[in-house]
């Protein structure tokens, strides 16, 4: 099974978004502890961050990507979807969690190419 996928990015002001994929099987990682510095907010880093995590996911061998976002986190949420996230049901193995929603995608592009 291929190994967590961790990406920060940097600025001039230093850490400035983290985020990673953790394996969650042979197929698929679990998008988790996505963080951008508030200072950092609203310049499209997270956008940058989720696609690179994606990016090297896909890289890595996963074909799907999960993740919980709180159902009122409306700017998470919103990124999310624009990524090609959509609302599933939660497998088995991840029980469902009160206010948080369960979102996937592939790992690979979007757009149909790879």
């Amino acid at each position: 099974m291929a190994a967590a996928v961790n990406v920060a990015l940097v600025d001039g002001d230093g850490l400035a978004a983290f985020g990673q994929a953790v394996p969650r099987g042979p197929e698929r990682a679990h998008l988790a502890r996505v963080v951008v510095r508030p200072d950092a907010r609203g310049r499209g880093l997270g956008r940058a961050l989720v696609e690179v995590v994606l990016a090297r996911a896909a890289a890595a061998g996963f074909r799907r990507v999960t993740l919980y976002v709180c159902s009122d986190n409306v700017v998470a949420t919103r990124l999310y979807t624009r990524l090609g996230f959509v609302r599933a049901d939660p497998p088995p193995e991840d029980p469902p969690l009160p206010d948080v929603w369960f979102m996937q995608r592939s790992a690979g592009r979007q757009d149909g190419r790879t």
